[in-house]
């Protein structure tokens, strides 16, 4: 691991990043690291140096959370209910993955699995909608 820099003169610190990414590169070179392992060894090294755990709520939590907070009329909840329900089958265990690890590609291919289930356009677009403000709601609860 020559000339990697920890990025700190804490010598103790030092030697735990070390130690972690040491680990990263070992799962890694056996076709072992996952994202979520990696995001924990990485969590352990924040955790470490005295900050806050990183850990957020996983995509399915955040989900019935959100629907829960709205206060919309019996029909629009039926659609989110519905929308939320198709992402979550749409993910399948990703759906306990922390938020976080969503990606824009995620988005395009939920978007192709409502066209193969043989939505019209209109629909993919107004879901679609709905899933940039469900977004963008988590984005802000990320930054406050």
């Amino acid at each position: 691991m020559r000339g990697v820099s920890t990025g700190t003169t804490d010598e103790t610190e030092a030697k735990l990043f070390l130690l972690k990414l040491e680990q990263a590169s070992k799962l890694a070179s056996k076709g072992q690291l996952t994202r979520r392992r990696a995001f924990k060894l990485i969590d352990e090294i924040v955790q470490a140096a005295g900050m806050p755990s990183l850990e957020e709520e996983n995509v399915e939590s955040f989900l019935d959370s959100w629907l829960r907070g709205q206060t919309v009329k019996r029909a629009t909840k039926a659609k989110y209910e519905s929308l939320i329900r198709d992402f979550k089958q749409y993910l399948g265990d990703r759906r306990l993955e922390v938020l976080m690890f969503l990606t824009p590609r995620t988005c395009v291919g939920f978007k192709q699995w409502l066209i193969d289930k043989g939505l019209a356009d209109a629909t993919i677009n107004g879901l679609l909608s709905i899933m940039k403000s469900i977004f963008e709601d988590a984005e802000k609860t990320a930054v406050s």
